[in-house]
């Protein structure tokens, strides 16, 4: 399983709005949200079979911020997303000369998960794409994801910046 820093995502960005709206039970919020960023993976393979690995990495809001949902360990409560939409693909490909190129994003799928992160008290919930390449005869330099989220009534959004005191444990 490839493991990325929050470092290799380039070009983050984040856009966020609230929004009201009558429903079956009655007035309810949710919040809008869409992360979109590139990646630097340098996924490489010279040789046949085609091979593949795994990707996992935190969807920042910008620089090495992310964005937690909650922290059930501190009484905050469980806040899933709602919904979500998500779009991985490759961005920046070589493919080695005259020889048969294969490069794919197999799968992705978005996660919601408790992490421990040192000098951060409990184990907050934070967004984690994951995504699965392969390639045969070139290299996968850098991978472009989209993902939009909606979450009800969110209460308990919090930021934590990764590059001084919080380190994922």
């Amino acid at each position: 399983m490839g493991s990325i820093q929050i470092g290799q995502v380039e070009i983050p960005m984040h856009v966020e709005w609230p929004v009201t709206g009558a429903g079956p039970t009655g007035e309810s919020r949710f919040l809008f949200e869409v992360y979109t960023g590139n990646v630097a993976v340098g996924f490489e393979n010279t040789e046949a079979p085609t091979s593949g690995e795994q990707f996992s990495i935190y969807l920042p809001l910008f620089d090495n911020t992310i964005r937690t949902y909650g922290n059930p360990s501190e009484g905050e409560g469980d806040i899933p997303p709602l919904t979500n939409a998500v779009l991985v693909t490759p961005v920046g490909i070589q493919a080695h000369e005259d020889e048969e190129f294969v490069c794919s994003v197999d799968s992705w799928k978005l996660r919601l998960e408790p992490q421990g992160f040192q000098g951060i008290g409990g184990k907050p919930l934070c967004l984690i794409l994951d995504f699965h390449l392969s390639i045969l005869n070139g290299v996968i330099h850098r991978v472009g994801y989209n993902v939009t989220i909606s979450t009800p009534s969110p209460g308990h959004l919090k930021t934590i910046d990764l590059t001084d005191t919080a380190r994922p444990h």
